[in-house]
């Protein structure tokens, strides 16, 4: 058995960690929205209406989701 010991984070790197973790998701989330308002509008797609409606507002409502988690993770951290 091999023991590790890792060396611990500091607050200033662990805040560092969560704050580009947070910007990330905000990307992500802006793309899943995109995605899922173009999915909406699309008339011209390929999938019956119903099928692009669902996915649509899927990535629509994925998007509104990771936004408000980091709005609580961005107020967490002051």
């Amino acid at each position: 058995m091999t023991l590790t010991t890792e060396t611990p984070i500091t607050d200033a790197a662990r805040k560092d960690q969560i704050v580009t973790a947070s910007l990330e998701i905000a990307h992500l989330a802006a793309l899943a929205r995109w995605a899922g308002f173009g999915l909406t509008q699309a008339s011209d797609a390929e999938m019956k209406k119903s099928t692009v409606m669902e996915a649509g507002t899927m990535f629509a409502f994925l998007g509104s989701e990771i936004e408000r988690r980091c709005s609580v993770i961005d107020e967490a951290l002051g």
